[in-house]
Order: C-alpha cells, then structure tokens, then sequence
C-alpha cells in the first residue's frame, strides 16, 4: 500500500519543479483545411517556433447568440491558437500577437464557388 506522504509546516519549502509541456494538438472536426505545426508562422517578435496552445469550440457560438439561420451568420469549426514557443518579450508590453487558425465547418472552395455562381 502506498505511503502517505510527511508534511512540512515550515515555510522556506521549495516550489515544485517546472515541467515542459506536452506537444498536444487540436481536435480537429475534420481532415479538411487542418494546419500543420511547420506551416504555422514563426514568432514576428523573435523568430521562434509557435506551438498549440488551445482551441475555441463551436459551442462558443451558443453563449453569443449568434442566429444561425441568419445569412452570412458567424460560424467555424474550431480556432485553433498558437503561441510562441519562447514566451518572448521583456515584460514591458502586456499583450503579443500570436496566430489562430480557424478550420471552418463548410469547405471554404465551396463557398468560393457559391459566391462566383451567385
């Protein structure tokens, strides 16, 4: 049975270890119009490689309101975003720019060719 483990009440205890993350990668709804991580831009601040850091679900869309049967009406399959891989920055600018890749739920050569015929 495993042993449970001594506690320290003192204060000086070390914080714990950093861990590097996983590569993870999207969910993605399909196999149309997916990113792959070499075809992400690099980093405009430093150069360096962006990796996955999370994704928007369609679910979002719900909590917005958004009337679905509206033309025109705002929809995607999931965003996918991606940020630097280094964390640039100095810490004098609160917010960067980093990359979002929305993989749409119609094929978007569909709705290309929609709008030519119309």
């Amino acid at each position: 049975a495993p042993q449970p483990s001594s506690t320290s009440s003192s204060s000086s205890s070390s914080p714990p270890p950093k861990t590097k993350r996983q590569q993870q990668q999207p969910l993605w709804i399909s196999p149309k119009n997916q990113i792959d991580l070499e075809n992400v831009p690099k980093c405009k601040y430093c150069g360096g490689q962006r990796e996955f850091e999370f994704q928007i679900m369609p679910q979002l869309l719900n909590y917005l309101n958004i009337d679905h049967f509206e033309k025109d009406s705002l929809d995607w399959g999931i965003i996918a975003c991606y940020t630097c891989s280094g964390s640039c920055g100095d810490g004098s600018k609160a917010y960067f720019e980093e990359f979002a890749h929305c993989q749409n739920i119609i094929d978007p050569e569909k709705i290309q060719s929609e709008k030519i015929q119309s």
